[in-house]
Order: structure tokens, then C-alpha cells, then sequence
């Protein structure tokens, strides 16, 4: 993936986030809760698992950026095209080898057995060595990314059922470094799956589940992937107002409250 491409999944990432929180907060908290088997701990920890759960959909049911991409026929091509990096990206369980804190992870593919170096500015800042996580990843000029991402799945049930559900790839005969994309979203399915039926984590005594509100509130002073790490004050005060406008507008032309008062003053 060019890094222009990657710039537009960052972007379009963050459009169908707002708007799964907006129009379907409840059935997006609750999805986050079977992945994380409890409330999340941070808000950078809730971001990460609100990527994931928006590409990943329950048995019979279907997924926030398939909703949205039906709703989503009068965007321009280039953007559509966005569609098809996404489901480029490939799904893995990893466990952190490494931390530089505000930079990124060492983290070893269990499914490739081969170690990755992961540029993760915000989310660097919550991991740690040998914490396990079930992500999604993409290759930007020869540098790894994550996407969704389920950080810290504690060993025990949890992570037996993460290793369980990617067995899809053996069963399917696949190599996960090759699978195409309906593989890949299989298989992220089968996690959410096993994850849902597995026993909860222990609770954390974080951020409860208000997480998803305290999003919208803060959307203006925290760093996008899509505006190059700037927070979208930063943004506007660089004359990017249109480019934050489509960023926060949904195909019904639905604003994200916090994103309309920012570029409404």
C-alpha cells in the first residue's frame, strides 16, 4: 500500500468510526465488549477496538463498514477504491516483543514466525513486552502499520480462542501472508466469533463504557492517522478546513456534532 492509499483508509477509517458511534452506539459498544471481554481501560484502547469492530461482523450479521459502504455509493471512485486497500490488510495474531514508547512495537507474527517493527505512535504508549494482540496490519513503503486492533488479550481462554478461530487459515489451506481478502475477513469473523463465546476478561477499573461519548468530545484535540498525527484544531488552523468536512461527514450528510462546532466557530 502507497502511502496516499494509506492516508485514505486512515481517513476513512475514522468517517465510519463517527459514524457507527453516532447512528448505532449501542450495538458498537456491545461489539467491543465481546472483543475486549470487558469495558475498555483507555480511550486509545477503545479507538483500536472500534477499528476492528468495524470490519468484523457477527455470525448471520453484517459489518459497520459494509453498512456504510452501501450507503456510500455517490462518493467519488478514488474514495470506493479505499474499499478494496482496506481488505488488503491482513489479520494476525501477535505478541509485542519490544516497546519504544510513542514509536512503535517489535512484535512477533506467531502465523508467518517472523518478527515485525510496527510504527504505533499512540497506541506504543499503552503496550508492553509480551502482551498479545489480535490485529489487522498493512506494509506502507516497506514499514508496518496497525489497524484494528484487539491489544492485550490475556493468555487463558481469551487467547486460546483467538489461536482456535485462526486455525481458519490450516483448515482452508491458506497462507495467511497470501490470503485474499474474503479469507481475511473470514477469519477476522471467526475471531469475533470465539471471542464473544469466550469468558469475559476481568473488568478494568479504566474508562467505563462512556468511552464512546468522551470520543466525540475529544475528536478536536486528538491525533488522526488521516491528518498526519495532527489533531483537527492543528488542521484547521493549517487551512484545512474542507478536507476535515469530509472527514467528519457521512454519506447521508450527517456531521459529527464535536467536528461541527469545531469548524462551525
Amino acid at each position: 500500500m502507497n502511502p496516499r492509499a494509506a492516508h485514505n483508509l486512515n481517513a476513512l477509517r475514522e468517517r465510519i468510526a463517527s459514524w457507527a458511534t453516532r447512528h448505532h452506539l449501542d450495538e458498537l459498544r456491545a461489539n467491543v465488549r465481546r472483543f475486549l471481554g470487558k469495558a475498555p481501560s483507555t480511550e486509545e484502547e477503545a479507538r483500536r477496538a472500534i477499528a476492528f469492530a468495524i470490519v468484523t461482523a457477527p455470525p448471520g450479521g453484517t459489518s459497520f463498514i459494509d453498512r456504510f459502504h452501501a450507503q456510500a455509493g455517490h462518493l467519488p471512485r478514488a474514495e470506493r477504491a479505499v474499499f478494496d486497500e482496506w481488505a488488503r490488510t491482513r489479520f494476525a495474531l501477535f505478541r509485542v516483543v519490544a516497546v519504544t514508547a510513542g514509536e512503535g512495537v517489535e512484535a512477533h507474527d506467531v502465523l508467518s514466525d517472523r518478527t515485525l517493527h510496527i510504527v504505533e505512535r499512540e497506541g506504543s504508549k499503552q503496550m508492553e513486552a509480551d502482551m498479545w494482540l489480535a490485529a489487522f496490519v498493512y506494509e506502507v513503503d516497506g514499514r508496518w502499520a496497525l489497524e484494528g486492533t484487539i491489544a492485550g488479550v490475556p493468555p487463558g481462554p481469551r487467547l486460546a480462542a483467538v489461536q482456535a478461530a485462526l486455525g481458519v487459515y490450516a483448515t482452508l489451506g491458506v497462507d495467511p501472508a497470501a490470503a485474499g481478502p474474503s479469507v481475511t475477513r473470514q477469519v477476522a469473523n471467526a475471531v469475533f466469533e470465539a471471542l464473544a463465546a469466550a469468558p469475559p476478561a476481568e473488568p478494568a477499573a479504566g474508562i467505563p463504557d462512556d468511552v464512546f461519548t468522551r470520543l466525540d468530545a475529544a475528536w478536536p484535540d486528538t491525533p488522526l492517522p488521516a491528518l498526519g498525527d495532527l489533531t483537527p484544531r492543528e488542521a484547521l488552523a493549517r487551512g484545512r478546513r474542507a478536507e476535515l468536512w469530509a472527514l467528519s461527514t457521512s454519506p447521508d450528510g450527517d456531521v459529527w456534532p464535536a467536528a461541527e462546532a469545531l469548524l462551525s466557530g
